[in-house]
């Protein structure tokens, strides 16, 4: 019965813990926009975003934000930070949402490739929203499945 009960994912994993304990925390879509992006574009992109349901806050995000992003990633590892200027990083919008299933809701309704298509939109990038999701990419992917 032991074995069967485990089988069923009663039993999650400190890793699992986690992924879910970062999820709950963090539920985003990042929204890159283009090198030659207008003023006029990121205010129509911001304006948009804040339309989207389950929508609690829009920030954007310059080279210089991305790259304070950056060293905190590597914060515990400094050796391991890419040696490039600011100026390589693109800017973008983070879209923070009431949780995970409305980062779901978006990507997977019309909604995530309608805001592809807005001028000056580069790309949209939602990384994962559940444990599973988490892992696969993880198995898939040198990068970290959540940052």
């Amino acid at each position: 019965m032991l074995v069967s009960l485990a089988g069923c994912g009663l039993f999650r994993s400190d890793e699992d813990k986690e992924l879910e304990r970062l999820l709950k925390a963090k539920a985003e879509i990042t929204v890159f926009v283009t090198i030659d992006v207008t003023p006029q574009q990121k205010d129509d992109i911001e304006a948009r975003l804040r339309t989207v349901p389950g929508v609690t806050g829009v920030v954007f995000e310059d080279h210089e934000a991305a790259y304070a992003r950056m060293k905190k990633v590597f914060a515990d590892d400094p050796t391991k930070m890419p040696d490039i200027p600011p100026s390589y990083l693109p800017q973008s919008f983070v879209v923070t949402m009431k949780d995970q299933a409305a980062v779901r809701k978006v990507r997977d309704s019309g909604i995530a490739g309608e805001l592809k298509a807005l001028p000056g939109v580069q790309d949209l990038v939602i990384i994962c929203t559940t444990v599973d999701e988490c892992k696969k990419k993880k198995k898939t992917s040198p990068s970290p499945a959540v940052s």
